[in-house]
């Protein structure tokens, strides 16, 4: 039988024991906590089982030590309070004055086990039941710590949380996205830059651009992020600032003057890097992908692509980074040198950072490009669409290197790709300018999963667990909505 340890006081002990039941040893203290005893001195103030400082707190757990923190089970806390020591879970009268007795209550907030969630570690990635409303709980919606992004869970089903909404009629409505660890950017036509925090609150402006050149429109723009710095682009700069707060850096001015959107922005530890986009073909500047220090400084040209005398003789659509390469999805552009929505001729070129020429890794229709490690994901048109958004698509995945094309899946609707994460492909369907649809499934191939439906998306990004987008108006008196879904 395991034996409670008797309590040996010193002469210097400021805390005075008395026992009421003689069965008991004098001066042991019991623990109500079960966990085998404890012994306290005058060396040992709050500590659970022994007396305490008024207010004081506790991490707790009252189950099976091997099943804390696994699964969904968690502490609680204990908070010292007077009275709590006066009787033990033995019965035993602890303290002789009342004014020493002080000791921490029950354990409050703590999740146990439950009859389908042992928390064990064979249970603590399945989709078990913690002691919590499965059906209605946002912060537990269908399994356990499974949270809702700021959205309701009804029947166990995260619904989509409106962030924010904006009239299209102001001008200021959201038109592209972007995410970082705390907040929702979104850009507009009126110059300004906007952003609202994930777990919720009012939207605020983040930054006012500098007014474009010559009298030209006000431009959204795409959004890179690092650890402290917010990167944005579009047809009249490249363009930096503090997450703190603060104004605009201006790092780069396209040197032509008729203005197009740019196409992409990213960053690594280094550089920054965009696509400038020439918007006519009497244009000096051609399409090209470049790349400058996040400081500031000179300004690097990997490669060019336009009609102008480019090396593809392809406009750019949108690029991706890792460590050695850019791989760029191009479009051949039409008469009016604006990139048609599908082209055979269209490619993945992969550029490499250090210098060098393209390689040509996939020839079709890419429309969206995604990296996942050593493969790169393509959302890909395979009709010509006669009035946006029709026409059907595929996924598709071919190596960093080249190889071999692999289709996950095939026909789908006109699609546009989110993100790739460690599980997923997320993407959105536009069913209509009207009414579209948010979707995930495995990225390896299988089961399409809805995550939200309503207004068609117009651009979206996500984190590694939600996925903001924002919404197309269908008129000028409609609103554009920002939203999240849980993944």
């Amino acid at each position: 039988m395991k034996q409670r340890p008797p309590l040996m006081i010193a002469a210097s002990t400021l805390l005075a024991f008395a026992c009421a039941n003689t069965t008991a040893d004098v001066g042991t203290v019991y623990n109500g906590f079960g966990d085998g005893g404890v012994i306290c001195t005058s060396g040992s103030p709050n500590q659970q089982g022994c007396p305490c400082t008024q207010g004081q707190t506790i991490a707790c757990y009252t189950g099976d030590p091997a099943t804390r923190g696994v699964g969904s089970c968690h502490d609680g806390t204990q908070t010292c309070t007077a009275g709590a020591l006066q009787v033990n879970s033995a019965g035993v009268h602890l303290l002789s004055s009342p004014t020493d007795n002080y000791g921490y209550g029950p354990c409050v907030g703590e999740v146990l086990p439950s009859a389908t969630d042992s928390c064990t570690p064979a249970d603590a990635g399945d989709a078990a039941t913690c002691i919590a409303d499965l059906q209605n709980d946002p912060a537990n919606c269908g399994s356990c710590g499974h949270g809702c992004c700021g959205g309701a869970c009804k029947a166990g089903v995260c619904q989509a949380a409106v962030l924010a909404s904006v009239p299209e009629s102001s001008g200021a409505a959201p038109i592209d996205v972007g995410v970082d660890d705390s907040n929702v950017y979104w850009s507009n036509f009126v110059g300004t830059v906007q952003r609202i925090p994930k777990a919720g609150g009012p939207p605020t402006l983040f930054v006012t651009l500098p007014a474009p050149p010559n009298g030209g429109l006000k431009e959204p723009v795409l959004f890179a992020f690092d650890s402290t710095t917010v990167y944005m682009a579009n047809a009249w700069g490249v363009f930096s600032a503090p997450k703190s707060g603060g104004n605009p850096t201006t790092l780069h001015v396209p040197d032509y003057q008729h203005g197009a959107g740019s196409r992409g922005v990213a960053v690594d530890a280094t550089y920054v890097y965009w696509i400038d986009v020439a918007s006519n073909t009497g244009d000096t500047a051609t399409d090209a992908l470049m790349r400058m220090p996040k400081g500031g400084g000179p300004v690097d040209t990997l490669a060019t692509f336009s009609t102008d005398g480019g090396v593809t003789g392809l406009t750019p659509q949108g690029f991706v980074i890792d460590a050695a390469n850019a791989y760029v999805a191009t479009a051949a552009p039409d008469s009016s040198n604006q990139p048609a929505p599908v082209q055979t001729s269209s490619v993945v070129l992969r550029v490499p950072l250090a210098g060098g020429a393209p390689q040509t890794l996939y020839t079709g229709e890419p429309a969206g490009i995604r990296l996942d490690g050593a493969a790169l994901f393509m959302n890909v048109q395979n009709v010509q669409p006669s009035g946006w958004p029709a026409g059907q698509g595929s996924f598709k995945t071919v190596g960093i290197n080249g190889g071999p094309v692999t289709t996950i899946a095939d026909p789908m609707p006109f699609v546009a790709l989110i993100a790739v994460d460690a599980t997923d492909v997320d993407w959105f369907i536009a069913d209509s300018s009207a009414t579209g649809r948010i979707m995930k499934m495995p990225k390896g191939g299988g089961p399409q999963v809805q995550l939200a439906s309503g207004k068609a998306p117009f651009d979206a990004t996500s984190d590694d667990k939600c996925v903001y987008w924002d919404t197309f108006p269908s008129s000028s008196t409609d609103t554009v909505e920002v939203l999240a879904i849980a993944k």
